[in-house]
């Protein structure tokens, strides 16, 4: 039976695999710059921190035309053609019904932009599981995901030994570490364990997050 009441689930690499979208928009963008495009390996190991982020990654710290019309090429490709190339990954759909049959109350914390995790979990019938989604804006300033976690436990009054984070990625296993509360690494997603280092449960199949004691 699982011991947590409230739940933090990230969405790329942990509810779906959506490296598909990620990496057609990303090429398509590079293209339209003239760049040569990314392979898909070193892409796939982008994929979790904001978008702000992975351009810091790619194109350094300043803002240049390049780098911001890169990012823009990128935003409107993934919003008109990537966002809905992805898959669910198997087990979760029977899961959250079961943990939502079962009173946890859960929410979504993402690094994707809010409005593009909604169209998903709608596009998905996903939407009722979730109290709240805890995206990103589109434009302006995106905070790190720790942050955007404090403000939840915050804003929704949540004691921390009762909140479980589940993600994928190093920002996921930051966001918990950084607000003391647990973490539970999907091992199938775009993380890796020699990176991540620290968890306290370890997801082979997503269905054992039922169990989790």
């Amino acid at each position: 039976m699982m011991k947590y009441k409230y739940l933090f689930f990230d969405m790329d690499g942990t509810l779906f695999e959506t490296s598909r979208g990620i990496i057609y928009s990303l090429q398509k963008a590079y293209k339209i710059n003239n760049l040569t495009p990314l392979p898909e390996d070193k892409i796939k190991k982008l994929i979790g921190p904001t978008l702000d982020e992975i351009m810091n990654i790619l194109f350094g710290e300043e803002n240049t035309e390049l780098k911001m019309k890169v990012r823009e090429d990128f935003r409107m490709t993934y919003a008109k053609e990537g966002v809905f190339m992805l898959d669910l990954y198997p087990e979760v759909m029977d899961t959250l019904e079961k943990l939502y049959s079962k009173n946890r109350i859960m929410y979504i914390v993402t690094s994707k932009p809010e409005i593009f995790a909604s169209q998903i979990l709608e596009k998905f019938n996903m939407s009722r599981f979730f109290k709240k989604i805890c995206g990103v804006p589109l434009d302006g300033k995106i905070p790190p995901k720790s942050e955007r976690l404090k403000n939840l436990i915050i804003e929704e009054n949540i004691p921390l030994k009762e909140g479980l984070m589940i993600g994928d990625t190093l920002s996921d296993a930051k966001a918990a570490w950084e607000n003391n509360v647990d973490f539970a690494w999907i091992s199938f997603g775009f993380g890796h364990e020699n990176e991540i280092k620290k968890y306290d449960y370890k997801i082979n199949n997503f269905s054992q997050l039922l169990n989790l004691k």
